[in-house]
C-alpha cells in the first residue's frame, strides 16, 4: 500500500523537506483550495463524478459556517450542529453537507474533538462533541491507489 502525505492546503507532498517554503498554509479561514475531494477506488462511478464536479467554494463556505456555529453556540455534537446548520445555511444543499463541512474545518485545524460525548436523543447513541479551536492543520495520509484516508496526524 502506497501512502501519500498530501497537504490539505496545497495538495503537495507534505513530507518533502521544502514543503513549508512552498506552501502558504492556512490563512485563518477555510480555504477552498485546501479542500481535497476524492472518491475511493471501490466507490461507484457516480461517487467519482460527484467528487470531480463538487464546488470547493460551496464546501469552503459551508465549512466557514460550521466554524462560526461552533464559535457562536459553543461545543456541538452532530445532531445539534445539523439543526443550527439548516437554520443558518442560505443555499439549497443535501442533508449531509454539514458533515462534509465539519470534516473540512477539522482538517484545517479550526474545530476539534472536545473529548466530550453527548447522547443523540433520536438514536440514543453517543456522539463526539466538536469545539472551535485555532490548532495547526492536520496532515491527511491517503492511499495512493484509491485515495482512501489512512489517517490524520498533527503537522
Amino acid at each position: 500500500m502506497v501512502r501519500e502525505q498530501g497537504c490539505i492546503f496545497c495538495g503537495g507532498n507534505a513530507s518533502e523537506p521544502d514543503h513549508k517554503s512552498r506552501c502558504d498554509g492556512r490563512q485563518g479561514r477555510v480555504e477552498a483550495a485546501a479542500i481535497v475531494l476524492r472518491a475511493r477506488g471501490s466507490d461507484t462511478e457516480t461517487s467519482h463524478a460527484a467528487a470531480a464536479d463538487y464546488d470547493r467554494e460551496t464546501l469552503a463556505g459551508a465549512a466557514q459556517l460550521v466554524v462560526w456555529l461552533h464559535r457562536h453556540y459553543g461545543p456541538l455534537a452532530d445532531f445539534e450542529l445539523q439543526g443550527h446548520f439548516k437554520r443558518h445555511y442560505q443555499r439549497a444543499c443535501c442533508d449531509h453537507l454539514y458533515r462534509q463541512a465539519r470534516s473540512a474545518a477539522r482538517d484545517q485545524g479550526l474545530i476539534r474533538d472536545s473529548a466530550e460525548r453527548r447522547v443523540n436523543p433520536t438514536t440514543n447513541r453517543r456522539q463526539v462533541v466538536w469545539e472551535a479551536c485555532d490548532d495547526q492543520p492536520v496532515v491527511v495520509a491517503r492511499c495512493g491507489a484509491c485515495g482512501h484516508v489512512l489517517g490524520r496526524a498533527k503537522a
